[in-house]
């Protein structure tokens, strides 16, 4: 089941029948997946503490606006041992993923790329692009899909 937009904000879900607490969910960030759907996950706990995640990114406080995306990820990244400031931890269905989160204005903007130097063991993302991806949504759009989502599994 797909809850929200693919073009903008989305969640695909699919829930276990033997328990429904457990299931597999990705991200679509304007048609663009993040996570595996092949990952048996806990839904209210990892699925929603990402969508929180993102939601409470933080405000950038330096300037981005003349950089490419291959740029702002780069400044984005901790240059130190310290994690950064923007990373979004995610838990196990976006292991395979370095991802990355600011707010701007009334949006949220998501960075993400798939960390290809590991083997990859989910069919879904053998032939994910190598490429960063690079989302804008409207925080908005997050909290309502959230909310739906909550109301469906709990």
């Amino acid at each position: 089941m797909i809850i929200g937009n693919k073009e903008t904000f989305a969640v695909e879900l699919i829930a276990n029948e033997n328990n429904p607490k457990m299931g597999y969910g990705k991200l679509w960030l304007q048609n663009s997946f993040l996570g595996t759907s092949e990952d048996l996950i806990y839904l209210n706990g990892y699925l929603i503490s990402l969508i929180d995640e993102i939601i409470n990114s933080k405000e950038i406080n330096f300037e981005l606006e003349n950089r490419n995306e291959i740029e702002i990820f780069e400044v984005l990244k901790s240059k130190s041992k310290k994690r950064s400031d923007y990373a979004v931890i995610g838990s196990t269905f976006t292991d395979d993923f370095e991802i990355y989160s600011y707010k701007k204005d009334d949006s949220i903007i998501v960075l993400w790329k798939l960390m290809h130097e590991k083997e990859m063991i989910f069919n879904e993302l053998k032939k994910y692009s190598k490429e960063i991806q690079f989302a804008t949504v409207p925080l908005f759009e997050l909290e309502i899909v959230k909310k739906k989502v909550l109301e469906i599994i709990t």
